[in-house]
């Protein structure tokens, strides 16, 4: 994200929380503008809409590009987007701040024994441990986002020291040009770009920085504005149970799915086998969104720890009572 991009996201963000009569939503009573970032936790929403899922449950979703979570939350708070899909850490420091979300869908949850993301290095990188990174430059899309507090956390806990690595911001696509120009040190990549830029043998993982937050997690999340929600109700409850169905055919088709995700990158189809994937998750729990808001608070993005349910809308799919 450039320079003008991110001033005019925390522009929005901070206005924000004036915009108390709301925004001017899109007309429209079924449509679900949702803006979503290059990253495979973006495949089960691309396969609702390209399966015909979402229009079966009377939905009308319009999937949009754009490069981080925190340019997303922006255009939600805005009103140019009626929802928005994001790493979870993205809303946690929105809501501390005081911004109007409310959670309404899951989308992936982080599972330690299957990572598909970390911090890539080059092959030859003299970098074997998170001590070798002090520093060092490391590249994240969003200052502040998940993927930073992630870093600072596990670099601290496997003896590092975070507070001596220069983070910097740079789009994920861009990593691997910025490692090759050793413009950087380390660069931050989920799927599908991760699997891509493995398969090259240039790069390696050196940081699976996911695991310094907990072995099992929510990672990805759908968000809406508290005064949408409420007056789309009956929408959102639906929305809520397409994206649960979603997902849970996604979780067991994902080689149907993934071709639909390299294409939304802008990647070779053939990047599409071997991808690995977060686990599709069908309900949101304040079990799941806890451990991101106790790591927030850690690392001083937000200012105290709060509660996850606060953040979770009654609008949306609970587990089944046991």
């Amino acid at each position: 994200m450039g320079p003008t991009t991110r001033r005019a996201a925390l522009a929005a963000l901070a206005a924000a929380p004036a915009l108390a009569a709301g925004p001017a939503f899109a007309q429209g009573a079924d449509l679900i503008r949702i803006g979503a970032a290059l990253d495979d936790q973006s495949t089960a929403l691309l396969y609702g809409v390209h399966s015909g899922m979402f229009a079966k449950a009377g939905l009308n979703v319009d999937v949009q590009k754009f490069n981080s979570g925190t340019v997303v939350a922006a255009a939600v708070a805005g009103g140019s987007l009626e929802a928005g899909k994001a790493g979870t850490m993205a809303i946690i420091t929105a809501f501390a701040k005081g911004l109007p979300f409310r959670l309404i869908a899951p989308v992936a949850n982080w599972n330690s024994s299957h990572p598909d993301m970390g911090i890539l290095v080059a092959a030859n990188s003299s970098i074997r441990s998170a001590k070798d990174f002090n520093g060092k430059t490391v590249a994240v899309s969003a200052l502040g986002d998940l993927y930073s507090v992630a870093a600072q956390a596990w670099f601290d806990q496997n003896g590092g020291d975070a507070g001596s690595v220069k983070f910097v911001e740079l789009a994920p696509p861009a990593v691997p040009a910025a490692l090759d120009q050793g413009r950087i040190d380390g660069g931050v990549l989920a799927e599908p770009l991760y699997s891509a830029a493995l398969g090259t043998g240039k790069y390696r993982n050196a940081a699976p920085i996911f695991d310094a937050i907990g072995k099992h997690w929510a990672e990805a999340v759908i968000f809406a504005r508290t005064d949408w929600i409420e007056s789309h109700r009956a929408l959102v409850e639906r929305f809520s149970r397409a994206v649960r169905d979603v997902n849970l055919y996604v979780g067991a088709h994902e080689s149907e799915a993934s071709p639909l995700i390299v294409q939304y990158v802008g990647l070779d189809p053939a990047q599409a086998k071997g991808m690995l994937h977060s686990e599709r998750s069908p309900y949101l729990t304040a079990a799941d969104v806890q451990p991101p808001i106790d790591i927030a608070a850690k690392y001083k993005s937000i200012a105290k720890v709060f509660p996850a349910q606060d953040l979770i809308s009654d609008a949306a799919m609970k587990p089944p009572s046991r």
